[in-house]
């Protein structure tokens, strides 16, 4: 069955967003106003406003539900042969108790603390437990952020499987000569997945940095490409040396991946492996750049059902497969999901989480968690105050690896 979310809640929902962009704060109440007036190119005044507050912690728990209402989207259909999923004895959650820092918390007390708008755990691949809030429901499409890199990481997997992309080891000029000259001239495929570019970008998030600017000017803005810094970075040491985190690194791997590809990334990942795989629901890019060229956000753009998301990840699980065929190569999946070389806790675009497990990660408190040890599968979708927070991410992980254990438990 094909689910879709509620185009009347989206409208309702962002028009009282757009009502407290428009007061200068949500404190005061929301008054009745037109649906929000999207449009493609330049975006309005007040459509610039909506968009820059996005991520304020007032109301990120709305925006990262529909942001498909705030900009321009490449959109996937459900797949006409949706995976199973349902089915199997709910894993009980009344008598879990995690302590950290010194308090000892229950399932639902941890995900209002950790502003956790939903939650699915699978385990062989069946759902145990799902629990949504804040409006939010089986077909919510969810921002994943940077959980997008690791898509990208599967889908160059499989251009390279079907060789559109010879080798990790080719120069990326080879697929984007316009890079010829810049500090992204000597780097390969494999620089761009592990993070070691060697180049001068910065990726933080504080109000008013570079990034800050520049994320500002491509997404919000819309007047450039995110992946137009590239043509002014600096090389600061040989590729391969330091790693250095940079959606921008993954942005270049996505626009090199549809120009090998011959086609658009929402096409090839359709194809390739959201249809295969048997996602539910729909799902969508946020598009970037200017005008009616917009490309979408390769590194930080992806927004699915949270089920469709738990979904990649048992595809990362199952070593690449679903339905019975191999979506993913087996020895890319594990490459990419394995600690590599002196990486900190990084493979191709994938992190290794804790010491029994790895997943995708996003801003904002956005993951995907696989343990292969009990074959469980978490995927939340967070509205975390800011964009990282250690503490939190730590707190996350023993959350994570509480839940796998109670629930190969059988409850317990």
């Amino acid at each position: 069955m094909t689910i879709r979310p509620s185009t009347a809640t989206a409208r309702t929902g962002l028009s009282v967003l757009l009502s407290c962009v428009l007061l200068a704060g949500c404190a005061t109440a929301p008054q009745a106003t037109a649906d929000l007036p999207f449009v493609e190119g330049t975006p309005s005044a007040t459509l610039l406003a909506v968009r820059r507050a996005k991520s304020d912690p007032a109301v990120n728990y709305l925006t990262y539900q529909h942001m498909d209402q705030l900009f321009g989207v490449s959109r996937l259909t459900a797949s006409p042969r949706p995976t199973p999923i349902a089915g199997r004895a709910q894993w009980s959650s009344g008598d879990f108790r995690l302590s950290t820092g010194g308090t000892t918390e229950s399932f639902d007390t941890f995900l209002e603390r950790h502003r956790m708008n939903a939650i699915v755990v699978l385990q062989d691949g069946k759902i145990v437990k799902e629990t949504y809030r804040n409006g939010s429901g089986p077909a919510t499409p969810f921002i994943g952020y940077s959980m997008s890199k690791s898509v990208i990481a599967m889908l160059i997997g499989i251009a390279i499987q079907e060789g559109r992309i010879k080798s990790v080891n080719d120069p990326i000029v080879q697929y984007l000569p316009e890079l010829k000259g810049t500090g992204y001239d000597p780097v390969t495929v494999r620089n761009l997945l592990m993070m070691r570019a060697g180049t001068d970008w910065k990726e933080i998030y504080t109000p008013g940095s570079e990034l800050d600017r520049h994320r500002d000017q491509s997404l919000n803005e819309a007047k450039v490409y995110y992946e137009d810094y590239a043509f002014k970075a600096k090389s600061l040491l040989p590729p391969g040396t330091r790693f250095n985190y940079s959606t921008l690194d993954t942005n270049l791997a996505g626009w090199l991946l549809e120009r090998a590809v011959g086609m658009p990334l929402s096409t090839y990942m359709a194809t390739r492996l959201w249809h295969p795989m048997g996602a539910e629901a729909d799902a969508y890019w946020v598009n970037q750049g200017p005008g009616q060229a917009q490309r979408p956000f390769y590194g930080a753009g992806m927004a699915a059902s949270l089920r469709d998301w738990a979904r990649i990840g048992q595809v990362a699980l199952d070593d690449g497969r679903a339905q019975g065929a191999q979506l993913v190569p087996a020895a890319w999946m594990k490459e990419s999901t394995s600690r590599l070389n002196d990486q900190p806790g990084y493979g191709y675009f994938w992190w290794t989480i804790g010491d029994k497990g790895y997943g995708a990660l996003g801003v904002n408190g956005q993951a995907i968690y696989v343990q292969p040890a009990t074959r469980v599968v978490i995927a939340v979708a967070g509205y975390w105050k800011g964009a990282t927070d250690d503490t939190l991410s730590d707190e996350r992980t023993a959350f994570f690896e509480a839940v796998a254990a109670s629930v190969a438990k059988g409850g317990r």
